[in-house]
Formats: structure tokens, sequence, C-alpha cells
């Protein structure tokens, strides 16, 4: 003889309240915020992200606008003004002579967080000629500051 199986009554089907989908979704995306933030503070995404740059850096167009001038610290440069690092007073007469040759614009890649130990007037010079220009950006480097102090810009 064959097993009867008792019909059981199908639960009626009742969608979830809006209010229960929308708080739902808000922890679902706080949560996925949190491990966005949490991963890259973490720096645990920085060999995919360098991975993923080197990967598609081909797919950038390759044509350089000739009107930008790259004045670059190379070889010869340090055969011929000497060990680095340089006296600002080079940078100084380098960016005075950008400027008047017209240059629009300068960005002058180079960390000056401190101030030179043996020639404070390079430092002035330098100074007055970013000044002079006034076209000239800086970098700024975040660094942490002691423990459980804010950032620190150089």
């Amino acid at each position: 003889m064959r097993p009867t199986i008792a019909a059981w009554p199908m639960p009626e089907y009742r969608p979830k309240p809006v209010r229960a989908r929308l708080r739902s979704r808000l922890l679902t995306g706080v949560a996925a915020a949190a491990l966005v933030v949490l991963v890259t503070l973490s720096g645990a995404s920085s060999r995919l992200d360098a991975w993923f740059q080197d990967a598609f850096a081909h797919l950038l167009p390759g044509h350089v606008d000739p009107r930008i001038v790259l004045v670059e610290i190379d070889r010869a440069s340090l055969a011929e003004i000497g060990r680095w690092p340089w006296s600002r007073r080079v940078h100084a007469r380098l960016l005075e002579r950008l400027t008047a040759v017209g240059a629009r614009g300068v960005a002058l890649d180079l960390l000056l967080s401190e101030p030179a130990l043996f020639d404070p007037e390079g430092d002035a010079l330098l100074a007055r000629a970013i000044e002079s220009s006034s076209k000239v950006v800086l970098p700024v480097y975040a660094t942490s500051g002691a423990s459980g102090s804010s950032a620190v810009e150089l």
C-alpha cells in the first residue's frame, strides 16, 4: 500500500513591507561601503590597483600635447650640476627661465617639506621665483602624524 502524504497548505506569498526592504537595502549598502573603505585603507587593494593600471594603461591615448614640456632630472643633468639633492637655487633659476619664456603653468614635482640645511638663501630664492611666477603647482604628501593625531600634509 502506498503511503499517503498529507497535503500541507502552502503559505500565501506576502511581499515584505516597503520599510523592511528599504532597511535591508540600506544595511547592505552601508556594509558594502564599509568593506570598500576597510580594504582601501588597509592597502590590501594596492597590488590589484597597480595590476589594473598596468594592464589597461595601453588603452589610454598615446599622443601628447606638443605644448607640454617635461623637464626631468636625468643622468646628464646629474653629471653637469652634481649629485642630488641640488641647491634650491638651481630650481629657482629654472623657474625664472620658464617664467621668462612664458610658461603657462609649471608642476614642480619635488617634495620641499624641510628647509635646506646649508643654503637658506636658496630657499628664499626659490620662494621668490615661485611667487613671481604665480603659475607653479607643488605636490602635497599626506603622512600620518604622531600616534593618535590627524594626518600631516607636507
